[in-house]
């Protein structure tokens, strides 16, 4: 097999920052993933409910810094001087050639594949919204390739499977990356800004779904049945119900947050960034970050609170894979098998009062959050 050199399958928590943060340590270049999610724009909320003729509707949240039309890895690479070089055809054969040509040459590459695709998750429960992600392919023998995607072990696929998961969608079909090299810049600089654009995002969201006032919107659409997108309209009390709750608590928890809804690991980057910066406040907002991560862990559990055999199942897929990387395949295409055969019987009878102990929960994390995004403006004034 022919394998990069040096490279180490480290896994990680999200797909951007797991990847680079690999990648740049193959190079010599050792940042924790904490920091690359501070500099890549931190956390933040984006409410969602997708609607598609023919389609039950589909709920999202994303829990880290979003813009409409903004680039994450893009402001990472820049803030830290990272130059990589971004290649894509339409063509899959020239793809897979130039895939395995750089790995020949000893280069990690990062691409775009659509997860629920790949064999190593097939069978895998997920929220249901199908997303290209990036992956880092490091081996090729033959007609199968190694990859790293998030698992503390090296994961594998064929050649033909990966071009077809590198294929369904157009906007980042065949799209690859490379790192080039590491420029010196103003780490601290950088790390101000991210955290002043990561507050500027909770304040002042683009639209009524981000930011803290996406936090109220959700929290009063889950009790709303005056507003056609309410939930008790929307999602009603049986399988649609059943199908959001399970949404909200895996992207909560489990979607690359590494729990919590990525504020403990953003409290970590607070944490460098008060040694980095000389602002000791930044410990204390940490702290407070670390609590409403608390409070999002218990958000999370109550969405599936009737259903604690679903909620324990989902932790344990997550669990296996990130330890166990192939060798768990076969236990979580059972685990997904078994989480298929629950349904909503009880929440009929339990949805009222359900929905309103998430609004309640909700309401409170905005008002932790608010606070916590206000001392964090007042540290980096």
């Amino acid at each position: 097999m022919t394998v990069v050199p040096g490279y180490q399958a480290a896994g990680g928590w999200y797909w951007e920052t797991a990847c680079l943060r690999n990648m740049l340590a193959h190079r010599g270049v050792a940042h924790s993933e904490a920091l690359l999610l501070g500099l890549s724009g931190g956390i933040g909320v984006m409410y969602f409910v997708f609607e598609y003729e023919g389609w039950e509707p589909r709920f999202f949240v994303n829990t880290r810094q979003v813009r409409p039309k903004g680039d994450a890895l893009a402001d990472l690479c820049r803030r830290l001087g990272v130059k990589v070089a971004a290649a894509q055809t339409p063509h899959p054969q020239k793809a897979e050639a130039s895939l395995v040509g750089q790995v020949e040459a000893g280069r990690p590459v990062m691409v775009w594949a659509d997860r629920e695709s790949l064999p190593y998750n097939l069978g895998r429960p997920t929220p249901g919204v199908g997303y290209m992600l990036p992956i880092v392919v490091f081996g090729v023998e033959g007609e199968q390739v190694l990859i790293e995607d998030r698992s503390a072990l090296p994961l594998t696929c064929s050649l033909a499977e990966l071009a077809a998961a590198r294929a369904n969608y157009a906007s980042v079909k065949n799209r690859a990356l490379v790192v080039e090299g590491v420029d010196t810049v103003d780490l601290p600089a950088a790390v101000l800004d991210a955290i002043r654009d990561c507050a500027a995002g909770f304040v002042a969201g683009p639209m009524a779904n981000f930011g803290l006032k996406g936090l109220l919107k959700w929290a009063d659409l889950l009790v709303s049945a005056r507003d056609k997108k309410g939930w008790p309209t929307l999602f009603g009390t049986g399988e649609r119900f059943y199908k959001a709750l399970v949404s909200s608590f895996a992207y909560i928890e489990l979607e690359g947050t590494g729990g919590g809804a990525t504020r403990p690991l953003y409290a970590s980057f607070l944490d460098e960034a008060a040694v980095l910066l000389g602002r000791p406040a930044l410990r204390e907002v940490a702290d407070q970050f670390r609590d409403c991560g608390r409070r999002w862990t218990a958000l999370a559990d109550a969405f599936l609170g009737p259903f604690p055999e679903t909620r324990d199942s989902l932790r344990l897929d997550d669990r296996l894979f990130r330890e166990q990387g192939m060798a768990s395949v076969g236990e979580r295409r059972m685990i997904g098998e078994r989480l298929a055969s629950f349904g909503p019987e009880r929440l009929p009878e339990v949805a009222v009062a359900l929905r309103q102990e998430l609004h309640d929960r909700l309401v409170e994390i905005h008002a932790a959050e608010a606070a916590a995004v206000g001392a964090l403006q007042e540290a980096v004034s």
